[in-house]
């Protein structure tokens, strides 16, 4: 459960959970299953099915605080008190979702230590951005991925180096092109501000994409005003 704290009491079967923090509705989150735990840091465990858990502990055990500690060397502490994460089925309809204390992923990205690693550090860069503070209406979710985004680079650099960071932008910003010439660059999904009517396909698309196209624009630009080399495209 996305909480700050979790309680259960055997006599009455139930599980208590207890949020000290205000946290928007979209960020609320239960999960249930054949899970166990195990720690990976002073503040952190993963969460797995006994088939997944010695995988996902070897390759996140002591990583996940080292990339908090930069984190916190940025943008100042960490709030949510503990950052656990659960590995979910192949099924999930997501990569990763930022819920507080309790970070959602899908199974399947433990078969590549990149993607591992910096979608880890993308939900790291939410506690921040996204959840301590966030947009005002989905229109505006360009707000939390695109300020997650240049703070999740800000993380990589620190921890990996700046040559690490500029291979993964270079590896967004080429699925960036690919993704505008399917779509189109009119298409409505790349604009900044996406008017959204429940129902229609550009809802589907944009909650489903996540608003890719703005956040890498919104890293382009905050990259820029920092002074900030980019990679180059061939």
């Amino acid at each position: 459960m996305s909480a700050t704290q979790s309680a259960y009491v055997e006599e009455e079967g139930l599980y208590h959970f207890h949020m000290e923090h205000p946290v928007p509705a979209y960020l609320v989150a239960l999960v249930a299953g054949d899970l166990k735990p195990a720690d990976i840091g002073p503040r952190s465990r993963v969460w797995a099915e006994p088939c997944l858990l010695p995988t996902a502990t070897s390759k996140l055990s002591g990583a996940v605080e080292q990339w908090l500690s930069a984190a916190e060397r940025l943008y100042g502490p960490y709030m949510w008190g503990r950052y656990d994460i659960v590995f979910l089925p192949p099924s999930f309809p997501i990569v990763a979702m930022e819920n507080p204390c309790l970070t959602f992923i899908i199974s399947s990205i433990l078969e590549s230590d990149e993607f591992l690693v910096i979608d880890v550090i993308h939900e790291v860069a939410h506690s921040w951005f996204g959840n301590a503070v966030t947009n005002a209406t989905w229109e505006e979710m360009w707000l939390s991925e695109g300020l997650a985004t240049y703070a999740q680079r800000r993380i990589t650099t620190e921890t990996y180096g700046a040559a690490f960071t500029c291979l993964e932008t270079a590896f967004r910003l080429d699925a960036l092109h690919r993704q505008m010439r399917l779509l189109g660059e009119d298409s409505p999904v790349s604009k900044l501000q996406v008017k959204l009517e429940p129902g229609t396909l550009c809802s589907r698309l944009t909650l489903g994409t996540r608003a890719w196209h703005p956040q890498a624009l919104l890293y382009l630009l905050f990259t820029c005003l920092a002074g900030a080399s980019l990679p180059h495209r061939a």
